[in-house]
């Protein structure tokens, strides 16, 4: 099961920059938000199957987007490899080696989007992902050129019996006819729980009272089930009639299908301080988080440079390196301090304090954009309250007084593409010998 969930959650890795409608919901006032109609289809797919090979089979239902090439539907319209006829050398004409290695079959797999969202023929060439071993009645379908800017994200939490929930269904009176998709409507649902002696592993959802669900039964598998956050929690696998006339959905939930989604976001670091709550179902943003603070991680160092030509002091170079291709810190926030004896009796190295420091011992550096090294921050400023203040202030209140080192606390400031948090949660703690802050000591490493 591991393998469906990097598969299916690997589209979603390289398209955080997408414009995505994280202030939109699916639904609004007058139904279906606009964007949310351009990522559910209809979905019909002809063939021949293996068992009765001289007649067509149809089968029709529905399917939405979760990556911009990547479309979820119920695994039994697309069915099993096993219940299609297969392609041969003799009876289609295709190469011997292309039988016996990709197995074709005589299945035909065709998409229909709302009319007004974008042309049928994004939808070529499509590629029915390898089927879980497990039975689970959901099935995933890739396109090579596809794009889409707007899809919809997965629920990493179980469904809550008795809570509210909401299915993107269509209002046509025949929703296997593939034009239903332009009449797409949300219906009220509340969740049941399980009966598995009927229903085996399915979830029950009855329509809340005063919701309508009309027409006929056949053309809604596939539909998807959304929380009151918008994630899409399952896949509708059936609609049927039960006692009184009512309608009942049973869906194939998603969580199921990523066993080790949970345990996956319980690995990972501790950012409850960072994000919403409301957050933590979506697969989608949990990835995403994880990213984030893998992307957070750095290496620092810290060196102590000659001054410039007429300049007086030195300077101190922080630079970092992480996973991340471009530069990802926006901003460092330094809080330093000085080491030595400054005292009369004062044995040990302590901090030294009661100095005059018009910045209170922080500054805040951005790395030199014009500059061919940008994952570095420079600054002389530390050391020149260290030679202008603290010294005087050393050797005044004990003459043979010194600064041993300086100790810094780094609070990195990420960039907006990266998320744009102020990584105070653990400060890189760096620190440097004073002596290096000497013309003579500077010389030598040279």
């Amino acid at each position: 099961m591991l393998s469906v969930l990097l598969f299916l959650a690997a589209p979603l890795l390289p398209v955080w920059a997408q414009d995505f409608p994280d202030d939109v919901g699916v639904f609004n006032e007058e139904g279906v938000a606009d964007w949310a109609k351009t990522a559910f289809f209809h979905v019909s797919v002809n063939g021949k199957l293996d068992k009765i090979p001289s007649e067509d089979a149809t089968r029709q239902g529905k399917a939405f987007a979760i990556a911009p090439n990547l479309l979820v539907t119920s695994q039994h319209i697309v069915g099993d490899p096993g219940e299609w006829l297969r392609k041969t050398n003799k009876t289609d004409h295709i190469d011997l080696a292309v039988e016996r290695a990709a197995r074709p079959l005589v299945r035909q797999v065709q998409i229909t989007r709302a009319e007004g969202t974008g042309s049928d023929s994004d939808f070529a060439n499509p590629m029915i992902l390898p089927v879980s071993p497990y039975p689970i009645d959901t099935a995933a379908i890739s396109f090579s050129s596809l794009r889409l800017k707007r899809y919809f994200q997965l629920s990493m939490c179980g469904i809550q019996e008795g809570q509210n929930y909401t299915a993107l269904m269509t209002n046509s009176q025949k929703p296997a006819d593939p034009r239903s998709i332009d009449s797409q409507e949300p219906v009220q649902l509340i969740a049941v729980g399980t009966d598995p002696k009927n229903y085996e592993s399915l979830y029950i959802f009855d329509l809340k009272p005063g919701s309508l669900l009309e027409g006929e039964l056949e053309g809604h598998d596939g539909s998807p089930i959304f929380d009151s956050e918008d994630n899409v929690v399952a896949v509708v696998s059936a609609v049927i009639v039960i006692s009184g006339g009512k309608h009942r959905i049973l869906a194939t939930p998603i969580q199921p299908i990523f066993p080790g989604a949970s345990t996956l976001a319980a690995l990972g670091p501790d950012i409850a301080g960072h994000f919403d709550t409301n957050m933590k179902c979506s697969l989608f943003d949990t990835v995403k988080r994880i990213k984030n603070e893998v992307s957070a991680h750095a290496i620092w160092t810290v060196e102590v440079e000659p001054p410039d030509v007429g300049d007086t002091f030195a300077k101190i170079r922080l630079s970092y390196e992480n996973v991340e291709e471009t530069p990802n810190i926006e901003s460092v926030e330094v809080t330093y301090y000085f080491w030595g004896k400054d005292q009369d009796g004062q044995e040990n190295i302590e901090k030294i304090r009661d100095y005059d420091d018009p910045h209170k011992n922080k500054i805040v550096l951005y790395p030199n954009l014009d500059d061919s090294r940008p994952r570095e921050f420079l600054t002389d400023e530390i050391i020149r309250i260290g030679k202008q203040l603290v010294m005087p202030h050393v050797k005044t209140a004990r003459p043979e007084g010194f600064i041993q080192h300086v100790e810094l606390k780094i609070i990195p400031t990420l960039s907006k593409q990266s998320g744009g948090r102020i990584l105070d949660k653990r400060p890189i703690v760096r620190d440097f010998p004073w002596s290096l802050t000497e013309r003579r000591a500077l010389a030598a490493s040279k």
